[in-house]
């Protein structure tokens, strides 16, 4: 089974089952109104393959509310997901931090690089999701940073520019002492 295949057996067989279950799926092996035998959405009874096909046209109808859904729905999962590991502090201000994210997309598009707002601190080191917490910085830099403590990447980076220097004066012939 591929990972967008869902073994539809293990879905309850009623929306009524499903509410009582909790599942936002459910399978009644019966034809929607457009043909398709597929699972339904709990909340809205509607069939997952007219719903993704109506998403998709809206993607296309109107690729402007797609891109602006995608902004937002980055900045509630991390909003969400920081709610459940609870770190998101009582001084949390969700202005300063969406600033943030602007500036990301702003950067973006100057650069032609892709930006993001990375924590300084990381969640895996206690850091919070928090406006003092946050920086904006190149993709490719955050990906070297991964999770490490910022004094030890900036140490790092600092090494590293440090080797480059001294091979370039090697190769310009140059003496460093």
């Amino acid at each position: 089974m591929s990972n967008t295949e869902v073994d539809l057996s293990n879905l309850p067989s009623s929306r009524a089952e499903a509410k009582v279950v909790g599942s936002k799926h459910y399978f009644t092996g019966k034809e929607c109104k457009r043909g398709h035998i597929a699972r339904r959405i709990t909340s809205n009874k509607a069939c997952s393959s007219c719903h993704l096909i109506n998403y998709r046209n809206t993607v296309e109808r109107v690729p402007e509310r797609a891109k602006k859904y995608r902004v937002m729905a980055v900045e509630a999962n991390a909003r969400n997901k920081a709610r459940k590991l609870n770190l998101l502090p009582d001084d949390y201000d969700k202005a300063i931090c969406r600033s943030h994210y602007d500036l990301a997309r702003a950067l973006a598009e100057l650069t032609g690089e892709p930006w993001e707002v990375d924590h300084w601190i990381p969640h895996s080191l206690g850091g919070l999701h928090h406006q003092d917490n946050l920086v904006v910085m190149p993709k490719r830099l955050n990906r070297e940073k991964t999770d490490l403590p910022p004094e030890i990447f900036l140490l790092q980076q600092i090494a590293n520019d440090v080797t480059k220097a001294i091979a370039y004066g090697k190769r310009q012939g140059e003496s460093l002492t």
